[in-house]
């Protein structure tokens, strides 16, 4: 919600991602998929961007991120993004980590 402080974008850019999310190596710059549209709108979403708007004329969550996006192009106070990534990790090696951390401290 771009009315808040700030917006939450969660983003995955693991190989074998269905999304082709990047940050740039010196993490100024951020390519970013945006929302499909949802799926019982298409056959297959992921070939259908989100619309600007919804039927009833308001903002997507795409639209409030491309006019923010503008807003800050065109010299307005940029709107603040804090972009999380998916991590994966497989609940055996929590366990064999909390096992040798047992271990060590005995």
């Amino acid at each position: 919600n771009l009315q808040q402080s700030y917006s939450v974008v969660l983003m995955s850019t693991r190989p074998g991602s269905p999304y082709k999310d990047s940050i740039s190596i010196d993490g100024r710059e951020v390519l970013y998929e945006g929302h499909d549209v949802p799926s019982n709108l298409a056959e297959i979403p992921k070939m259908v961007d989100q619309p600007m708007k919804n039927p009833s004329g308001g903002l997507t969550q795409n639209g409030k991120f491309y006019n923010a996006a503008i807003e800050s192009k065109n010299g307005k106070k940029p709107h603040i993004v804090r972009i999380y990534q998916k991590m994966t990790y497989h609940f055996c090696d929590v366990v064999l980590k909390q096992q040798m951390t047992r271990i060590l401290e005995q």
